[in-house]
C-alpha cells in the first residue's frame, strides 16, 4: 500500500519540536483547508471550508459553554470529520441526521 500525500512530511513535522516549523504550518492551515476543499470531489467536500470555520471557531465555545453537543452539533461535527476524508468515511458506522 502506498503512503498517502504528505505523508512523509507530516511524520517529519510530529517529530520535531521546532516552534517556528509549527507556527508556519498552523499558519498554512486555512489554505490547506481550501486546497482539500478545491481539489477533492465536490459531492465529498461541499461545505467543507465553512464546516471547518464553524468547527475551528464556533464548536470551542459550545462545548466550553454547554458541556455537551445537541444532536444537530453531533451531526455537524461528524460531517465535517467526513469531509475532511478522515477513515469513517468507509466503515460501516452511519449517522443520520434530522
Amino acid at each position: 500500500m502506498s503512503r498517502r500525500p504528505g505523508s512523509d512530511a507530516a511524520a517529519e513535522l510530529f517529530a520535531s519540536d521546532d516552534a517556528m516549523r509549527w507556527a508556519e504550518c498552523l499558519d498554512r492551515y486555512g489554505e490547506a483547508v481550501s486546497l482539500k476543499a478545491g481539489v477533492a470531489p465536490k459531492t465529498t467536500t461541499s461545505g467543507l471550508v465553512a464546516l471547518d470555520a464553524w468547527f475551528i471557531n464556533e464548536l470551542p465555545a459550545i462545548i466550553a459553554e454547554h458541556k455537551c453537543l445537541s444532536s444537530t452539533q453531533l451531526c455537524k461535527a461528524v460531517e465535517w470529520k467526513l469531509k475532511r476524508g478522515e477513515a469513517l468515511r468507509n466503515s460501516c458506522l452511519r449517522v443520520q441526521c434530522s
